[in-house]
């Protein structure tokens, strides 16, 4: 598993962290909190950062958050406290996010984190940074499938008609790319979108999970989607309209930070059963694009 990392040695470092941090909570010392239903996932942060508080509201769309107290709680601690910078805590070239444990541990280069019980031991910048997003990545995508709603890596336009065009793709394929191409057309979010079925119409909403882009419409709002396409930078535009099977397995491989080898077989076969009925749903597409704002000449002349 450490071959995979370019500094094995730091990441023994924070799971001993976590180990060390479960031995020594002190629950009393997390003095803020913050209650939300984050697209109807109850979450309950304790800080010991009012500052990060404050943040996380300004970023939570206002019917998200909440007065009750839930039973399970993320207890969000600074590696400062472990003695690191920013910079010794995120020294590892690799983005992959490793687990361990059954998924119960998760450590990426900006985060870790360990589930025991009803208590979540978060490790990451008190800010709103990429280490949180990368950890409600991870604790969000499948509490999410249980709602129905499927967290896909994918950026993702709204035409002249505000209709929702979704696009997947390997890294560098060109998520972000084609997003900062679609101006004036709105942007929902450039990196990390919901899908859902309802009624047998598929719908997006911004995942509110990270990514350049802000999304311009809000979160929590679902939208109709007109078409998905797999991303192909080339010398010239065109669609090529895909098979079921093909269109299936890319949205399959899209779904972001589920850790399949310890996935239930049901949640397995829940997946692909979404994947053949929203590819069913709208048209799927190969995109080949140039890196020029002509590609929406024909998407949304």
């Amino acid at each position: 598993m450490n071959e995979e990392l370019s500094n094995p040695k730091l990441f023994d470092q924070k799971l001993n962290n976590l180990y060390n941090f479960e031995n020594n909570l002190n629950t009393s010392l997390f003095a803020y909190s913050l209650c939300c239903h984050y697209h109807g996932i109850p979450l309950h942060f304790q800080s010991k950062s009012q500052k990060f508080i404050t943040e996380l509201k300004k970023i939570i769309p206002a019917e998200w958050i909440t007065n009750t107290k839930f039973e399970s709680i993320i207890y969000l601690l600074s590696p400062s406290e472990f003695g690191f910078t920013i910079e010794s805590f995120s020294d590892e070239s690799s983005q992959d996010c490793i687990t361990k444990e059954n998924n119960t541990i998760a450590i990426q280069r900006d985060f870790a984190a360990k589930i025991v019980e009803k208590k979540v031991l978060l490790l990451c910048e008190e800010e709103m940074s990429d280490g949180l997003y990368n950890f409600l990545r991870w604790f969000l995508s499948e509490k999410l499938m249980e709602i129905n709603s499927f967290v896909v890596h994918a950026s993702c336009v709204l035409d002249k008609e505000s209709k929702a065009h979704l696009f997947l793709g390997h890294s560098n394929a060109g998520k972000t790319t084609i997003t900062e191409l679609s101006s004036p057309r709105l942007v929902l979010g450039d990196d990390m979108n919901l899908i859902s079925v309802e009624n047998g119409q598929l719908y997006a909403e911004a995942g509110a999970i990270g990514g350049r882009f802000n999304s311009m419409i809000g979160y929590g709002k679902k939208v109709p989607l007109k078409a998905i396409y797999w991303l192909h930078q080339d010398k010239i535009n065109g669609k090529i309209e895909l098979d079921a099977l093909t269109s299936t397995q890319y949205l399959l491989a899209s779904f972001a930070n589920l850790h399949w080898p310890t996935l239930p077989s049901e949640k397995i076969e829940k997946l692909i059963d979404f994947s053949e009925k929203a590819t069913s749903t709208v048209k799927f597409y190969q995109l080949n694009f140039k890196k020029e704002s002509s590609i929406w000449e024909l998407l949304d002349p």
